[in-house]
């Protein structure tokens, strides 16, 4: 099956070649935790452009980017719920080089592995940003949506090849 083949060339090549790559070694080798919360955040919307078929439409950047959270775990919608991760984090990042509001912090890791990638704390409106665990929880959801797409979900595929295009 071409499309198949496609798909799996895209994600081995692009996807578990070059961006995981590039993110292992940009926290392992240089230590650049700011520029793996960038990238990550960044290609949570590449990702969710493939999942809802616009990758290059720039009017869908924030639906490109909310449609992978789920991806990434309850926990992240849930986050989302309470504040708009695309806004505070994403455009914080991308355009004004911090997170956006009063209190923020890229670490490495939490202590404890059952923290998610992002965390927040109410009180202090402080958002957290482990990029160990962040890049755990990205590969974790590009394994999902990759087994929806080798399982041949209709939707996902055409929206794959929409994006694709």
């Amino acid at each position: 099956m071409v499309t198949q083949g496609l798909i799996d060339y895209f994600f081995k090549e692009y996807v578990f070649g070059f961006i995981y790559n590039d993110i292992d070694r940009a926290i392992n080798n240089a230590k650049a935790n700011f520029l793996v919360a960038l990238g990550l955040s960044v290609y949570t919307e590449v990702i969710g452009g493939l999942i809802t078929g616009h990758l290059q439409d720039f009017k869908w950047s924030k639906r490109n980017y909310k449609a992978f959270l789920p991806y990434l775990g309850s926990s992240y919608v849930e986050l989302d719920n309470k504040i708009d991760l695309y806004k505070r984090i994403r455009c914080g990042l991308v355009h004004e080089y911090f997170v956006k509001g009063p209190h923020a912090m890229i670490a490495v890791k939490f202590n404890d592995v059952r923290y998610p990638g992002i965390v927040y704390t109410e009180k202090h409106d402080h958002i957290t940003i482990a990029v160990e665990h962040y890049f755990r929880d990205f590969k974790s959801g590009v394994e999902k949506y990759y087994e929806l797409l080798k399982k041949g979900d209709t939707t996902a595929v055409d929206n794959f090849m929409k994006a694709y295009r």
